[in-house]
């Protein structure tokens, strides 16, 4: 099969797969989970040093990061200038009140009519509590800040089976990607007796005798429950960023005879882990259950189950 190639999966297209997924709790929490969105290492305001003897600083842009910039400058003895393109500061944290007017891209104006003490924040909704930095902030400029309650009692119910169950998988394996690892593995394979031996380095391994795993997944499009093999998948990648780009191609089957994807049959194989640095992270799972961690010895007993179906209808 002619070698397939594919674009290589920026963060900000696994975040973007996730959020249209799953939704955007779900993107922001992968986004915790891989290291991008954690807590702040803030431990109080920045000290500047040094002596500017009057020189002149000219800051664009009266965001956050701006204003802050400007803030402690001027305390460090800076004379400081800020330049705002908006007819407020605060960038894309504002808050639009009865009597305001919106400029939106395109050349749409809004005038906002709310009755008085009614507001919306077209921007940031909330402060989350990991922004140490900024509520620090609200804390020593006596900014007064307002519980938020979230409840909607007309909101849709969560239930993990909506849409084939894909959205609560992939959310499942966003959350294992956050502490997986790349593991190698040797393999003992046996086929009608003839056993071979070989490594495999993998953030994956599937021994199947079906077509289908998790949801719907076509793992192994080739195998079949009764012809006597198993079929072994591996899935390798590049990086932790590049693997969900090979798992979304699992449901069509497509993944198989990609770049990184390994496949061989067998009627019995033992896995054992190389290195031990991956033991505790690459595990093993049977249709959703945990079964522990390698080595693992799997054997095929043909004519194990006798499967009893109804006979199709006959035709007359």
């Amino acid at each position: 099969m002619a070698d397939q190639t594919h674009a290589p999966m920026s963060r900000r297209s696994l975040f973007k797969m996730i959020g249209m997924a799953a939704g955007s709790a779900a993107m922001y929490q992968a986004m915790t989970d891989l290291g991008f969105a954690g807590e702040s290492g803030y431990s109080g305001p920045v000290n500047l040093q040094g002596d500017p003897k009057g020189a002149s600083v000219l800051i664009l842009g009266a965001g956050l990061a701006g204003l802050t910039a400007a803030l402690e400058m001027s305390r460090a003895g800076y004379k400081v200038q800020v330049l705002e393109y908006q007819h407020k500061a605060g960038g894309r944290n504002i808050s639009i009140r009865g009597g305001d007017t919106v400029n939106e891209l395109g050349g749409f104006t809004q005038h906002c009519q709310f009755d008085p003490g009614f507001y919306i924040n077209p921007g940031p909704m909330r402060i989350p509590y990991h922004h140490i930095a900024l509520l620090d902030y609200c804390k020593r400029l006596n900014v007064v800040l307002e519980p938020i309650s979230i409840i909607n009692y007309n909101a849709m119910i969560h239930n993990t089976k909506a849409f084939g169950g894909k959205a609560a998988y992939l959310w499942a394996s966003t959350r294992a990607l956050a502490t997986c690892q790349r593991a190698r593995v040797r393999c003992s394979a046996a086929l009608g007796g003839a056993r071979h031996e070989r490594g495999i380095e993998s953030f994956l391994i599937g021994v199947c005798n079906g077509r289908y795993f998790g949801s719907g997944m076509q793992l192994a499009p080739m195998a079949l429950p009764d012809d006597g093999r198993f079929e072994v998948i591996s899935i390798d990648a590049e990086s932790k960023l590049a693997f969900p780009g090979a798992m979304n191609r699992l449901y069509t089957g497509r993944h198989v005879g990609t770049p990184g994807v390994a496949h061989f049959s067998c009627d019995a194989i033992t896995m054992q882990l190389v290195d031990g640095r991956a033991r505790r992270v690459f595990l093993l799972d049977v249709d959703g259950e945990p079964l522990g961690g390698l080595p693992l010895e799997v054997t095929l007993v043909p004519g194990a189950l006798t499967m009893r179906a109804p006979l199709p209808p006959t035709s007359f």
